[in-house]
């Protein structure tokens, strides 16, 4: 019997009515899709279990009305190594052979292998047609860090990711980190039972249907309230399933958040939200203790939304964020510089001369900046030594990167006890279907980037590994073919990303991780290398006061 994992109370269902299928009484999706199955094929699935699964993928070929102008299905199985890659194809014969005779490797469970696989599959998917990748594993993968790394670049590529767990030797954990959502993880108890229950994994990710669930979250400290349809305190809600009405509890932690901080304490039978104070921690069930290392951020301290930015380069100017215009440049009464602390202009001097306080005095200035005019050189003033690996300059102040090309910066030795780090750039890109990196960390030939900004088909990924190994990634849209400014901004606790004024801010779980390389201007490890031309990179660091930039 299929089992939706369970979710705790704080989570609540929104309902999204799809287009109601007439006629047919065999559920059929009805609409354009392109869809990739990434099998496991370890040696922890018996001979019998595996010809289950060959049939069971044989039976998904028509339940998921694949043909020519309907959907389209791939396949990957994955091992120690790929044993089996099946491009997207509409030619139901095809699929249903490969299918059959889908090999058995039984070697191993390199499951990040086989979803890297299907994002390159992937990357002649068609314009504006929903893809969709679906992991079934009937175990633990080998390397679990690495499983969520390439299912986190498979989401920031545009896949709808489901996971599949068979037998209950899966990890839940790792089968949520592979999917987009929670609700759309499932499990089965034997590959007979997967067999038997198609119709399930069908409606789990047909784009028809009459209805589908999504679970989302409240935040901190609300409950939902089904009568009122909307997130409450949860003080003035009535929820059945608060775990303070057991009356052994006295705290339990805040278990969807990261955040060493935030819990809730049980007061007369009902939850409270509350943080520990500053220097200490919360322990599950104990409450807050002395921890010195514990940074987070209380979640319940609320801060009023500012809609104005410093600009970069002129103190005496901002933006302010206007809807249906975007970021507008403004200028501040004369004698007045931006301080983005307050939101406001404030007096350059406050009549007593130039005695303004010591935190508006500090200007954080360029670390490294390349405007490629006459060469590749930090022309910052502070002599940084930038490699140049065949950039072309054109003589009208841009670089121009042939897609083998880049700059490599091989010593940055401040920047993982900077308290804000700062990358700006402009860049114009060819047309390509590939992504391609724009910015990493790392050595490229020999370690993983912990912080990347790749290009995609319509948009710029940005991801931050912290050193909790903790992966936060989000996607901005940008224009293909055209001129595109990009921000990278990290502090200890957030990533931020501006893409033509479009902006996206995401908690970290504290500092990035640590890479043994400098930084990569134009590649990512993994990812082909840019191609295109660059104005300008320039980058910024500050140690603990607030910066204003110049």
């Amino acid at each position: 019997m299929l089992q939706l994992f369970k979710l705790f109370a704080t989570f609540y269902l929104v309902l999204q009515l799809n287009s109601i299928v007439n006629g047919d009484q065999e559920k059929k999706c009805k609409e354009l899709f392109d869809i990739i199955f990434v099998i496991d094929g370890s040696d922890s699935i018996n001979k019998v279990d595996y010809e289950t699964l060959r049939l069971a993928m044989e039976g998904m070929v028509d339940r998921l009305n694949i043909g020519d102008g309907n959907g389209r299905m791939g396949i990957v199985v994955y091992s120690r190594d790929i044993a089996l890659e099946v491009p997207l194809s509409s030619d139901k014969d095809y699929l249903k052979n490969q299918a059959r005779n889908m090999p058995h490797p039984r070697d191993g469970t390199n499951t990040d292998l086989g979803i890297e696989k299907m994002r390159k599959l992937f990357e002649v998917a068609r314009i504006d047609v929903p893809l969709i990748g679906i992991v079934v594993t009937d175990g633990i993968s080998k390397h679990p860090k690495k499983t969520a790394r390439q299912a986190a670049l498979a989401k920031e590529f545009g896949v709808n990711m489901y996971s599949v767990g068979v037998t209950y030797l899966t990890d839940i954990e790792e089968l949520e980190d592979i999917a987009s959502e929670k609700s759309q993880v499932l499990t089965v108890e034997s590959f007979d039972m997967l067999a038997r229950n198609l119709e399930a994994i069908v409606k789990l990710v047909c784009p028809n249907g009459k209805t589908e669930a999504e679970y989302r979250q409240c935040p901190f400290g609300m409950y939902w309230d089904q009568e009122e349809i909307k997130c409450r305190a949860s003080a003035e809600v009535q929820c059945p399933k608060d775990k303070c009405s057991i009356p052994s509890i006295v705290s339990y932690p805040f278990g969807n958040m990261e955040n060493c901080k935030a819990h809730w304490v049980c007061s007369h039978g009902k939850s409270v939200p509350m943080c520990c104070p500053e220097g200490q921690g919360y322990v599950p069930f104990k409450g807050c203790v002395p921890q010195s290392n514990c940074k987070d951020i209380c979640p319940l301290e609320k801060k009023e939304e500012c809609n104005k930015r410093m600009t970069w380069d002129e103190l005496d100017k901002y933006e302010e964020f206007f809807y249906g215009y975007g970021w507008v440049k403004k200028c501040c009464k004369p004698g007045h510089i931006f301080d983005s602390d307050s939101c406001q202009c404030i007096p350059l001097h406050n009549g007593k001369g130039y005695e303004m306080d010591n935190d508006k005095q500090k200007v954080c200035r360029a670390v490294v900046h390349i405007p490629f005019d006459n060469n590749c050189l930090d022309k910052s003033g502070n002599q940084v030594i930038v490699e140049n690996h065949n950039v072309q300059l054109l003589g009208n102040g841009l670089g121009y990167f042939d897609g083998n090309a880049k700059l490599v910066i091989p010593r940055f030795p401040e920047m993982h006890s900077a308290s804000t780090f700062v990358i700006k750039m402009r860049y114009l890109d060819a047309p390509t279907k590939h992504m391609q990196g724009l910015l990493s960390n790392g050595d490229c030939e020999r370690e993983q980037p912990t912080m990347f900004m790749v290009k995609g088909r319509a948009g710029v990924n940005f991801m931050a590994e912290s050193a909790k190994n903790k992966f936060t990634t989000f996607h901005l849209p940008a224009k293909p073919s055209c001129w595109n400014e990009a921000y990278f901004i990290h502090d200890f606790n957030t990533m931020e990303g501006y893409i033509n004024g479009k902006s996206c801010k995401r908690w970290t779980y504290g500092p990035i991780k640590m890479a043994q390389g400098g930084l990569n201007i134009g590649a990512v490890r993994g990812f082909q290398n840019f191609q295109g031309f660059m104005d300008y990179v320039t980058i910024y660091y500050c140690q603990e006061e607030k910066p204003m930039y110049k």
